[in-house]
């Protein structure tokens, strides 16, 4: 699998419920659920109310939802 980098700049997040690994390989996909229901706030970009800065190097992300 190729993997393109994430240009620097502020985005907007949305955070969804994980799909399905694809039935091709699923052993290679690693799936972190955390939490199930997620609020459909954080589903639309114009209501998240999320953002992050990505810079170069390595970005660990923490994003805290709250009901």
């Amino acid at each position: 699998m190729t993997q393109t980098p994430v240009r620097t700049g502020a985005y907007t997040v949305t955070i969804l419920p994980p799909e399905n690994p694809p039935p091709e390989d699923p052993s290679q996909m690693v799936v972190r659920v955390v939490a199930k229901d997620i609020p459909v706030k954080y589903r639309d970009p114009r209501k998240s109310g999320l953002t992050i800065n990505v810079e170069e190097g390595v970005n660990p992300f923490d994003i805290e939802m709250k009901p």
